[in-house]
């Protein structure tokens, strides 16, 4: 039982009791007995975050929660995290997932998609077992892209952590589902290649960004202000996304994580990569750029580049006008790679390049001019 000079704190201070414990949902939940004035101002913050665990009891525990029309209208935020004892929780996942229009003012969607066991990744052997992935992924997807109503508020969505399968489906071009795209302003992934799985759906991620990624997430999603992509394979070079055709323009924050930049096929009287392109075309609003284990692909018999990452990083310095904080990692310090049809990409066949001298000082001079006093902010750059 709550004090007696509790019970008579005043307003001002019962609010700021509120704000100091805020980050521990659980004190909050206690606090929301002790008085019915308490219980008006913890009640948002009790339940701004919902947490769903991949368990039966914890989806039917959310589902309850929605039944309350008082507590619904104060989620913000719903994160879907992997329990240990993870297995497939059908319908009431689904039914989780169905039921997100009733949450009005629902301002940001994260999730996951559980890797894969490694020993499936073995091309000469057969597993069904990716099938409850598949099946989780399903589930999810298909409860956002059937809701009988928008998520007006919805502006980000994270699906993060693990992969995002190239599994086809028509959920994709689902209308619900296409407008929830177009009204996000942060989209975070990584795509998992699914071409040595099982015989259910077999859909290499060579196929699945030009058609799914590009033509039904990126295309329509005009109004980004954050984007990070990854895959599990290098993509851009075999693996086509055609950047030429997408702009975002209000895109002030962008991370790319395994992409090749194709010196294939670039033109050498024009000399501009795609990849690079679309970065310089988002320059007046671009603040943070992140680069990690990107790479140029050049032909296994060119003794000189065509483009070099010298190249990129002025040009990147001319035009990038409003970025404050720049982040590039190398795998390895692996910075060109060549493609060889026996073995993929191989970066040991790159190492006698020449037009390459200057990309370390070209790097360095942009990170300087990030840093300076005229754009300000912190700056980070890893790999020689």
């Amino acid at each position: 039982m709550p004090s007696a000079g509790l019970l008579s704190l005043p307003l001002e201070l019962l609010d700021e009791v509120t704000d100091y414990i805020a980050a521990s949902p659980q004190e909050i939940l206690t606090l929301r007995c002790v008085n019915k004035a308490l219980c008006s101002l913890v009640t948002p913050a009790a339940f701004r975050k919902i947490v769903v665990h991949t368990t039966d009891e914890s989806a039917q525990g959310f589902l309850g929660l929605l039944v309350s029309t008082d507590i619904a209208k104060h989620v913000r935020v719903i994160q879907i995290v992997r329990d240990e004892r993870f297995k497939r929780v059908g319908i009431r996942l689904r039914g989780v997932c169905f039921m997100l229009h009733l949450i009005p003012s629902l301002e940001s969607l994260i999730t996951f998609f559980p890797d894969e066991d490694a020993s499936l990744k073995d091309p000469f052997s057969y597993n069904d077992d990716p099938t409850r992935y598949h099946f989780f992924q399903r589930d999810l997807l298909g409860g956002l892209a059937c809701n009988p109503n928008p998520l007006p508020a919805l502006r980000s969505l994270q699906i993060q952590v693990d992969n995002w399968f190239a599994y086809p489906d028509d959920l994709y071009v689902a209308a619900p589902f296409q407008r929830i795209v177009a009204s996000l302003r942060d989209l975070r992934f990584l795509v998992q290649d699914t071409d040595y799985k099982s015989d259910l759906d077999h859909f290499p991620a060579e196929d699945f960004w030009p058609d799914v990624i590009w033509h039904r997430v990126l295309r329509p999603a005009v109004n980004l202000e954050s984007l990070s992509m990854s895959c599990s394979l290098e993509f851009g070079s075999l693996i086509r996304l055609d950047l030429g055709s997408v702009t975002f323009p209000q895109l002030s924050s962008l991370s790319l994580s395994n992409l090749v930049w194709d010196d294939v096929r670039v033109d050498p009287q024009v000399v501009a990569l795609e990849a690079e392109d679309f970065i310089v075309r988002h320059g007046k609003t671009l603040k943070k750029l992140e680069l990690q284990s990107c790479t140029i692909c050049v032909p296994r018999d060119r003794p000189t580049l065509v483009r070099s990452w010298a190249a990129v990083w002025s040009w990147f310095a001319d035009e990038l006008t409003e970025l404050v904080d720049l982040v590039v990692e190398y795998n390895f310090n692996q910075r060109y790679i060549c493609f060889l049809q026996e073995y993929g990409f191989d970066s040991n066949s790159v190492y006698s390049l020449r037009g390459t001298e200057e990309d370390t000082a070209a790097l360095e001079a942009l990170v300087m001019i990030v840093k300076g006093g005229k754009r300000g902010g912190v700056t980070s750059c890893d790999g020689d």
